[in-house]
């Protein structure tokens, strides 16, 4: 039995110490403030019934890497996307249990966290060292808290908090993970080698959901995986019916994981339509003669949009779909000659400000 409580345990690799309620309480005004600036066309923000710790340290992470992003900018945009890499790897291998891995995970932050730092300029490294020391506190309460969901089976202390969707959608993952773990218990004694790579499977790919989600990567492919871990598990164990409502309950939590997930793309869909819409009513306002540079520059805007909205369907980042877009934008305006029409003139600033707009999505995805 040992073993099989051990299946989902965390070792602590991390030096754990408790948050200052204090800390706690700033970081939750950040993130409800920043749920705040979203338009209200980006879902529903109600309260999380009995959203617990775990969720808020992945919130936390999320925040951390996102304040981290707006800090680097494009000052070293490759280590970033690094250490982007590296989080949403430590946070996978945190969430399945994969306590082998972390200890690598962890050298390899560690290492390329150095690397950032040393490309940062003298005004924005300090700042990067305070966010990362941030994220290392944070990974101390998420192993603190993962432990304490292995050894108790719940996520204890539920803080009824405005967590927007995708708090929503962490929370899913823990009550997929609760589930999960819930069904080794039952399960007991029709354990087999089988059977125990089908859950590891499941936690595995669950894990990379999360990670993705921290780390601002599409979970598309992972979604898929996770389901298809799950169906095998459920044939595989098809045959012990004490175990059944169990099952039930974890193909339940996945579907409704599922569901938050492709919500979270629906704002991204709704302002891709916008800006479709509007790039038709700016061809139609130009003028047919236009000059050479802007008829490349439109052209150039048809297709980021274009892969835009392949990118968007896809559930891919949409990071470098949107600013080719807006260069294309900003080119096309800068290479026209002569008087615009007013309708041309007012169909280029409302493409421009819907580009804008689609930003706050990137958060989102």
């Amino acid at each position: 039995m040992q073993e099989v409580s051990d299946m989902f345990g965390l070792p602590s690799l991390f030096h754990t110490r408790s948050k200052q309620p204090s800390q706690n309480h700033a970081r939750l005004r950040i993130e409800e403030l920043e749920s705040r600036a979203l338009p209200s066309g980006f879902g529903s923000l109600l309260p999380i019934s009995g959203a617990g710790p775990i969720v808020a340290d992945l919130q936390h992470i999320r925040s951390d890497l996102q304040s981290l992003t707006k800090i680097v900018g494009t000052q070293a945009s490759g280590d970033l996307a690094t250490v982007r890499a590296d989080l949403g790897n430590l946070v996978r291998d945190s969430v399945a249990g994969a306590s082998t891995a972390i200890a690598g995970d962890l050298k390899k932050l560690a290492a390329d966290q150095a690397t950032l730092l040393k490309h940062l300029g003298s005004a924005s490294a300090p700042q990067a060292s305070q966010l990362f020391a941030s994220l290392q506190t944070d990974f101390q309460s998420l192993n603190k808290d993962l432990t304490a969901l292995a050894t108790t089976g719940q996520d204890q202390g539920g803080l009824g908090l405005n967590l927007g969707q995708m708090g929503t959608v962490m929370n899913d993952l823990v009550k997929v993970r609760q589930d999960a773990q819930a069904l080794v218990k039952a399960l007991a004694a029709n354990l087999n080698p089988t059977v125990t790579g089908d859950i590891t499977a499941v936690r595995t790919a669950l894990g990379s959901v999360a990670g993705d989600l921290v780390s601002g990567t599409s979970v598309t492919q992972d979604l898929t995986t996770l389901n298809t871990a799950l169906t095998k598990l459920a044939t595989d164990i098809s045959s012990v019916p004490a175990v059944q409502s169990a099952v039930t309950s974890l193909k339940k939590d996945v579907q409704q994981l599922v569901t938050d997930v492709k919500a979270l793309t629906a704002p991204a869909q709704a302002a891709l339509t916008q800006v479709q819409a509007e790039l038709k009513t700016l061809k139609g306002a130009l003028v047919s003669n236009l000059n050479a540079a802007a008829k490349a520059d439109l052209t150039a805007l048809d297709a980021a949009i274009v892969a835009l909205g392949k990118d968007v369907a896809a559930g891919n980042a949409i990071a470098n779909d949107l600013s080719n877009a807006l260069t294309s934008g900003f080119n096309l305006i800068r290479d026209l000659t002569g008087p615009l029409p007013l309708a041309a003139r007012q169909s280029l600033a409302r493409l421009a400000v819907d580009l804008l707009q689609m930003q706050p999505v990137l958060s989102m995805l």
